[in-house]
Order: C-alpha cells, then structure tokens, then sequence
C-alpha cells in the first residue's frame, strides 16, 4: 500500500511551541502530513484549506480554548476526529455533557507511542471502512 493511501492530514494545536513543533515531529515521522498552529484562531485559519483528518488540540489555548475549538470542528467539519489533550486535572470538567464519550483525551505528559497508536488505530478504520464504502467511525 503506498504512503499516501495510508497517511494522515493531522492538525496539531498547542499554544507551547516546543510541544506542537515536537509532536509535529513525531507524527511527520510516521509518514503523515502536519500543520501546525499555536492557538485555535490560527486553526480555523487552517482548516479549510488543509482539511484534516485528525486535529489533535490542547484544551488550554488562549482565546478559544481547546474544547471550544472541537465544538466548532464538530459543527463545520464532521468528519474530523478530535484528539484533546491535556496537562490539567480538571480536563473533563472543561467538557460539555456527552462530549467526554466523543472525545478522546490523552494526559501530558503521554508516550508518543500512545498518540502515534491512536492515529494507526484510526487510519486503520478508515481504510477498512472505505474499502466498504463507509465513512470512519469516531474512536
């Protein structure tokens, strides 16, 4: 299978740049496409034009915060899976009722292994389920 039928777009959002450009890093090295953005202003100015597949957003941005941010994706772009991530104990209060189910959320600091598991987890659904025609399901 070539690269391409198996990468990614991922968007990452984090207002630390050492974070965001690292992650970058990690995700690139797994053969997927990043952007990166450092608060979620400067997302929504990437999203259309990069449409991604996976945005992995920080909760604490400045301005719109990071549940904010995936509320808008949620409303404009469906189809994007969200990765919420978190150095806050306090993360699932941020939360609207019934978001916590949809929205997976990985405590800093984490192993990259367990990011880089969440996006072959979800390339590997989507490329099962457009084999049969059918659009990803949200992890």
């Amino acid at each position: 299978m070539s690269t391409e039928a198996k990468s990614l777009r991922v968007l990452i959002v984090d207002d630390e740049e050492t974070i965001a450009n690292s992650l970058s890093l990690i995700v690139q090295g797994r053969g997927h496409f990043t952007r990166t953005a450092y608060n979620a202003e400067q997302a929504i100015e990437i999203v259309p034009e990069f449409r991604p597949d996976v945005v992995i957003s920080d909760v604490m941005l400045p301005g719109i915060d990071g549940v904010e941010f995936a509320a808008w994706l949620e409303d404009r772009y469906p189809d994007c899976i969200v990765l919420l991530i978190s150095g806050h104990p306090d993360t699932s209060r941020r939360l609207r009722p019934g978001q916590l189910s949809k929205l997976p959320v990985l405590a800093k600091p984490f192993p990259p292994s367990e990011l880089l598991s969440f996006l072959a987890d979800y390339a590997a659904d989507r490329r099962e389920r457009a084999h049969e025609g059918l659009k990803p399901n949200i992890l």
